[in-house]
């Protein structure tokens, strides 16, 4: 749209630019525009992915607070006109997205600042370099002949296409910045055979078992052991979270399969550009600027919301032991049956809210039967891919967000309908209050301080964005589901989907700070509220 002035028939095009992005994001050619989102199934991924296409139609960022202030398709369309005009008189329209002009003439060698998430995980790690929490694994057993020279091509051609990966990261002047392009290669690291398959997983686990030198441009290494005898490799991918998020393994193993295929067989890898970080974080800025009166306004929101929330307060007796460096924390698993997020969908369908807040409001009655909390703060991740730019990028674009969750909604002490209407209230305030950081919330409460984590000690994490498989051109593989190496929170539960409608709940902990018979007595109960879902 090119025109400065909104006219019905603008307004009429947004309209209709917000129902096809609702569309495509739900698979729904049928959308209405007076119902909200997260009525029609919409997660908040959903929600950020049609920001992300409509900030990408449009020239300039949608941050998901707007959507979930305003959550109907029409609502929507009238506050993106009103942005529209905000960012067009500011002249800030950042123009299409992965386009890269905004790199014309900028020295690879310009510092970026990182974003408050970021700077987070870097502190931690000049704290403590050998703290696994922002370490992220993937592994895969790849069946088939593997072409190692088409292999190590393509991870350097990942690490060339995706800048973060190839970054520094530091303080230059008292300031947490990444230096791009400082790093031509990954480090792939090649074992000898092993004697079986697991004897492959459990070695790449150990080689990559070290620190990551941020400093120096160690984002990421990789290591491949092949079963003696057998066309069958495992291949692991250790990231550090300051330059990947969840919704990175999906873009990892869409390029690597694409460049693989260029290296092995001389195909065409159809990758369109991807934006570069100087761009990204200039885009960051605009949107801050032109958005300083709402954030004002989001800050004060968490000030009073999350005011007083006390500690999370585990009982019971130890056993409780320091958690050494490289040893994995306790993970206890449950699969829960094929359909279950069937019946999970058709529940919150029932209620008029999200997949997220049913579990969400199951897992805090559990919480607080099993620890006896009345009051407590539920942390949770939330992706900030709001605009073109962000799309198909590897990087860290994401957040969390805390939960003040209080005794006399809870589920147990109000009927499910009460309870998961109370949690949607809260996670739609939340949602709209969305654009500030972590770190910023926590600065505009300023909780006592102590020892432990501000605000949340525990955390939800529903993974159902896209995990699509590794597709090495003549092989199959396998995606391991490992349990973590570290964790940002005591206490920490992920839900993840399964294509047949099961899902994996995973119920880690910090053996230094949770007692090892509550974690127990927690996997139970919550395994059985979950398989056992309200009427």
């Amino acid at each position: 749209m090119q025109s400065t002035q909104w006219s019905d028939s603008a307004a009429g095009e947004m309209l209709t630019l917000v129902l096809e992005s609702f569309g495509e994001v739900l698979d729904d050619d049928d959308i209405p525009d007076d119902v909200a989102f997260t009525v029609l199934g919409g997660s908040s991924l959903d929600g950020s992915v049609a920001c992300a296409l409509l900030g990408s139609a449009l020239g300039f960022s949608v941050p998901l607070s707007l959507l979930a202030a305003n959550p109907t398709a029409r609502e929507f369309a009238g506050a993106l006109a009103l942005l529209g005009e905000r960012s067009e008189r500011a002249g800030l329209d950042m123009g299409q997205s992965g386009s890269g002009r905004e790199n014309e003439g900028k020295s690879p060698e310009e510092s970026v600042p990182l974003t408050e998430a970021q700077i987070g995980f870097l502190t931690q790690q000049l704290i403590d370099a050998s703290d696994r929490s922002a370490h992220l694994q993937f592994a895969w057993v790849l069946t088939g002949p593997l072409d190692m020279e088409a292999l190590r091509g393509a991870l350097h051609d990942v690490h060339q296409r995706h800048e973060p990966l190839g970054s520094r990261y530091l303080i230059q002047r008292r300031d947490a910045v990444a230096r791009p392009h400082t790093t031509d290669m990954v480090t792939l690291t090649c074992l000898p055979d092993a004697g079986s398959e697991q004897s492959a997983i459990d070695a790449t686990r150990d080689a990559l078992d070290g620190d990551l030198d941020l400093s120096a441009g160690q984002v990421w290494r990789v290591a491949l052991a092949r079963v003696k005898d057998r066309d069958v490799h495992v291949l692991r991918v250790m990231a550090h979270h300051i330059a990947f998020d969840g919704m990175s393994e999906a873009v990892l193993v869409k390029d690597l399969g694409a460049f693989y295929a260029v290296r092995r067989d001389g195909a065409k890898a159809a990758l369109g550009p991807v934006a570069g970080m100087s761009e990204r974080a200039r885009a960051r800025e605009r949107h801050q600027r032109l958005n300083a009166a709402n954030l004002d306004r989001q800050r004060a929101y968490w000030a009073t919301e999350l005011a007083d929330t006390p500690p999370l307060v585990f009982p019971g007796e130890g056993p409780m032991a320091p958690a050494t460096p490289g040893t994995l924390l306790v993970c206890r698993t449950t699969v829960l049956p094929a359909g279950w997020l069937d019946e999970v969908d058709a529940l919150a369908a029932r209620h008029r809210t999200t997949r997220f807040a049913v579990l969400l409001t199951l897992y805090d009655r559990v919480l607080a039967e099993s620890s006896g909390s009345a009051v407590h703060g539920v942390g949770f991740p939330v992706a900030r891919r709001w605009d073109g730019l962000s799309a198909g990028v590897i990087d860290c674009c994401m957040d969390t967000l805390c939960l003040r969750m209080p005794a006399d909604t809870r589920y147990g002490v109000r009927d499910f309908a009460d309870a998961v209407r109370a949690t949607t209230d809260r996670l739609t305030a939340a949602f709209a209050a969305a654009d500030v950081a972590f770190a910023d919330i926590v600065r505009a409460v300023n909780p006592r301080r102590g020892s432990r984590a501000p605000l949340y000690q525990n955390m939800l994490a529903l993974q159902d964005y896209d995990r699509p498989g590794l597709a090495l051109a003549g092989t199959e593989s396998r995606r391991l589901d490992e349990p973590y190496l570290g964790l940002p929170s005591e206490l920490h539960v992920e839900i993840v989907p399964h294509p047949d409608g099961a899902a994996r709940v995973a119920v880690s902990h910090r053996p230094d700070a949770v007692p090892e018979r509550f974690a127990a007595s927690f996997h139970t109960a919550l395994a059985a509220r979950l398989h056992s879902l309200p009427a």
